[in-house]
């Protein structure tokens, strides 16, 4: 070692000092992965609550669409009635329209959950896997 603010000490301090300075730098390295960790844990947090409001305000559209979609077979009903062919035809082709987009909606949101609950999941795995060390870094879990 030829540094020369450690000249003065033997050769054993020389190696606790040596040592000494690879543990700090080793205690802030963790530091620093455990923060940028916290960091990356409260953006997903963030992005899954965000995906939450996206699912619930979707289910809330899905809502509203089965509601006129029933208000459209009233609709037909009243115009069966009265006899009116040319209007039937037009409210049971708007039905049929209505009800695969809702189809395909109620598919949608279906997934859009899916992907939410799966990421709710990985987002306490990764949660318990940051709680799952020590403060050096030794993993305590079995």
């Amino acid at each position: 070692m030829n540094n020369p603010g450690l000249s003065h000490m033997s050769s054993q301090g020389r190696q606790n000092a040596a040592n000494a300075s690879d543990e700090n730098t080793t205690d802030e390295n963790r530091r620093r992965q455990r923060r940028a960790q916290r960091a990356g844990l409260r953006q997903d947090r963030t992005e899954l609550r965000e995906d939450r409001l996206d699912v619930s305000q979707e289910r809330q559209v899905k809502g509203a669409d089965v509601l006129q979609v029933r208000a459209d077979e009233q609709q037909l009903r009243q115009d069966r009635a009265a006899g009116d062919r040319t209007a039937v035809m037009q409210d049971i082709t708007k039905l049929r329209q209505e009800k695969l987009q809702l189809r395909r909606d109620k598919r949608a949101l279906r997934g859009d959950k899916l992907h939410v609950r799966r990421d709710e999941a990985d987002l306490r795995r990764d949660e318990s896997a940051g709680s799952a060390t020590t403060r050096t870094g030794t993993h305590i879990k079995d």
